[in-house]
């Protein structure tokens, strides 16, 4: 068998007697609580008529006072009172702090997106610095092709500047990218260190 399999059948067979003996010290103390008031009458009888006079005598008027309508309808108002004051209550605040329970939860689901990618801004940076590479190699091999161009005549002369404008642009554009790039990880690694 797994070693971890071995474990999880340990730890079941411990909760199964941590909750067999929790069960029997339960309901032996509720069966020894309700042995001890059932006897009280019979070991005690001195008990029993006091007792018997507070449940025949005292409960029933008790309950009849407290089914009275003058009892019913304060009581009564004082619940609607009572929920009325909690519900002002709690709608100014449920407002205020359901706002910023949203604001963080929306923070942290940020804020933990941007943790769960460290590596991809190292791996961006690498790609980046081959498209950059790769450029640079491109642009050499375009000059010299160009100039070759140029010594074959006039011709390579119109070829030349359209060329080297084209070259130059997709230049701007891809070094505008890298610089771009370079920012958006920067930014990332900075918010990932400051959530360490």
């Amino acid at each position: 068998m797994d070693p971890t399999q071995i474990k999880k059948i340990q730890a079941m067979k411990r909760y199964r007697r941590h909750q067999f003996l929790y069960n029997f010290y339960f309901y032996s103390l509720i069966t020894l609580t309700c042995i001890l008031f059932c006897s009280i009458p019979l070991l005690l009888p001195y008990f029993a008529s006091p007792l018997r006079e507070f449940f025949i005598v005292c409960v029933p008027s008790f309950v009849s006072a407290l089914l009275d309508s003058t009892f019913l309808f304060i009581v009564g108002n004082l619940i609607i009172v009572v929920l009325i004051v909690n519900s002002r209550v709690f709608s100014s605040k449920s407002s205020s702090s359901t706002s910023d329970v949203y604001y963080d939860e929306f923070i942290n689901s940020r804020v933990e997106r941007q943790i769960q990618r460290p590596q991809a801004p190292t791996s961006k940076f690498m790609k980046a610095r081959e498209m950059e590479e790769q450029a640079s190699e491109y642009a050499d091999v375009r000059e010299g092709e160009v100039e070759e161009e140029n010594a074959d005549g006039e011709e390579g002369e119109v070829g030349l500047a359209s060329d080297s404008d084209e070259l130059s642009k997709r230049a701007d554009v891809f070094i505008a990218r890298v610089n771009e790039q370079r920012k958006l990880e920067l930014s990332l690694l900075q918010c990932s260190s400051f959530g360490e």
